[in-house]
């Protein structure tokens, strides 16, 4: 049993600079609380965040092994009712999500960073990618599940099982590169930021978007912030590390924005502990909450040399 639980389990470095001094605890967990029957190692008596002593980034110490978060991605499940992680019902929160990726592109597009091709990365079953079919003109994706890239595939110009590199592979170039909500899920952000960069045309950018671990939201709700999300979410952004993570990857970090997320008013009760009026119980009204996370726009410094 032990060694089951030893390859679940690891005590990693800092995602961002790989420090190994730990650093100082943010927030403390209890293992048993969260939604996933994987073992624990018998010594781990908490999960807790962490700040990293060397680049500031705060990560979660200890955290599944990279092969066990693997797995979890390529279920199917993930995005469906019965899951023991991932979303309760993606496609229950449809509405609120579609709302949520329209908002977000017309920003983009205020910005100047619409028109032409664009790859989301971690796609799930492709609702932005059909929202954004009126800002672009070519619309491609990538998902980890097998299944779930198939059923996204029809809603754009295709999705490939998955990450950037696996996109790479098709030989097309994008004029903006979108991840949002799967940074803050990666192993090796500085990989997968360079990666995505490859993927880039000319003068194009990578939009990042993530909890933002200084935000008022965790600043006011502490340990019951539900960007957390113990043990899927290994690693919690501020500018700062945005900073960091460009740097290593040989990129700029153009600007930050807020990005604000609508919910189903039912779901922002549940996560709030309180009794969920009977009419919300299936589907309900939705609420924007304003800066829930944060983007970041990225660009290739080779672009401007």
């Amino acid at each position: 049993m032990a060694k089951i639980n030893e390859g679940i389990w690891e005590y990693g470095a800092c995602p961002l600079c790989g420090n190994r001094r730990g650093g100082n605890t943010l927030y403390r967990f209890d293992p048993r609380s969260i939604p996933m029957s994987l073992p624990f190692p018998y010594w781990c008596q908490f999960l807790r965040v962490i700040r990293c002593q060397g680049c500031g980034l705060a990560y979660l110490y200890p955290r599944p092994s990279s092969v066990a978060a693997h797995e979890l991605y390529l279920d199917p499940d993930y995005f469906d009712k019965g899951s023991e992680a991932g979303y309760i019902n993606y496609l229950d929160q449809e509405a609120s999500l579609r709302r949520t990726f329209v908002r977000f592109l017309v920003n983009l597009r205020r910005k100047g960073f619409t028109g032409g091709a664009v790859a989301d990365i971690g796609c799930g079953p492709g609702l932005l990618l059909e929202e954004a079919k009126t800002f672009f003109d070519l619309r491609m994706g990538t998902e980890m599940c097998a299944e779930v890239a198939a059923r996204a595939s029809k809603l754009c110009h295709g999705v490939v099982s998955g990450g950037p590199r696996d996109l790479a592979a098709t030989g097309q170039m994008f004029d903006l590169v979108t991840a949002v909500s799967v940074i803050e899920h990666i192993y090796n952000p500085v990989a997968f930021l360079k990666d995505c960069g490859k993927l880039l045309d000319i003068g194009g950018c990578v939009v990042l978007v993530m909890p933002d671990i200084s935000s008022p939201w965790r600043r006011l709700m502490g340990r019951h912030w539900p960007s957390f999300k113990i043990p899927e979410h290994i690693a919690f952004y501020e500018k700062k590390t945005l900073s960091v993570l460009a740097s290593k990857a040989d990129m700029e970090l153009v600007k930050t924005f807020s990005y604000d997320h609508a919910f189903p008013l039912g779901l922002i009760f549940s996560k709030l502990g309180l009794p969920l009026p009977l009419k919300w119980q299936e589907r309900g009204p939705c609420i924007l909450l304003p800066r829930v996370m944060t983007a970041g726009i990225f660009r290739r410094r080779s672009f401007r040399e």
